[in-house]
């Protein structure tokens, strides 16, 4: 074994076969998935805020490029119908007193709601995630 690693480290043809297919490879491989990367992504958005802090973070997330807002259901159970019809693709819903915890300097929180082939988890499943940040005034 060693005499065998030893013959390919001091063949210099080897060396740059090894050295030329990692580099070739990590230039070529990425684009094969450039393109499927997901994007305009159909969200509905539950404010329960109600405050301009939760209309501004409403009119930021629709110009993101990954997302879309569908709509703007009245309660959470109303956005999950409309999520398992197929209207949309993911649910973020604005908790009540968001700006208030905000402005108090608490950690805000948001909850995205999805299915499963738009986040990466198994068919059938409902996959939520608390979102934290904190805001400095």
């Amino acid at each position: 074994m060693r005499q065998t690693l030893m013959a390919v480290l001091c063949d210099r043809y080897a060396i740059v076969v090894m050295v030329g297919a990692v580099i070739l490879y990590s230039f070529f491989y990425p684009a094969a998935y450039r393109h499927q990367v997901a994007g305009n992504l159909p969200v509905l958005v539950v404010d329960e805020d109600h405050s301009a802090t939760s209309r501004e973070l409403l009119r930021k997330l629709d110009a993101l490029r990954v997302a879309r807002v569908v709509g703007q259901p009245a309660d959470i159970d109303s956005a999950r119908q409309q999520l398992e019809a197929g209207h949309a693709e993911g649910i973020v819903l604005i908790p009540a007193n968001l700006e208030r915890d905000i402005l108090r300097g608490h950690p805000a929180k948001l909850v995205l709601l999805g299915t499963a082939p738009t986040w990466g988890v198994p068919a059938g499943c409902w996959a939520a995630w608390p979102m934290h940040w904190r805001v400095r005034a």
